[in-house]
């Protein structure tokens, strides 16, 4: 069990962090400081006790659910960084498009 675990941990790992990343996306319900809550046991679980475990299928368990939380953190600072960076570019295109709202205007001089 624990060699079949090994040669698919990481794609039961993305798929765990993808599933929870829709679910927190299209619910009103869960928030992504909620993840993080949950997350911080899960990864302190592998580091500090989730390596040494005797088990080789106990060892993997606890490598794909520390992995997967820290997927999902990774993909929470990836949506608040794109997030801010998206207001940014907003705040940009308004800016330009107010520069050439009022660059356009006719001045007072050419109207005489």
């Amino acid at each position: 069990m624990g060699r079949w675990l090994a040669q698919r941990r990481f794609q039961f790992a993305l798929w765990i962090a993808v599933v929870e990343g829709v679910i927190v996306a299209f619910s009103q319900n869960v928030s992504w400081v909620v993840v993080l809550i949950i997350a911080v046991p899960f990864i302190l679980f592998y580091i500090l006790a989730g390596r040494t475990l005797e088990s080789d299928a106990g060892r993997q368990l606890a490598w794909i659910a520390g992995a997967s939380q820290t997927f999902v953190v990774l993909l929470a600072v990836l949506f608040k960084i794109i997030g801010l960076l998206f207001i940014i570019l907003i705040a940009i295109l308004g800016v330009v498009a107010l520069v050439f709202l009022y660059s356009d205007r006719p001045s007072r001089a050419s109207k005489s």
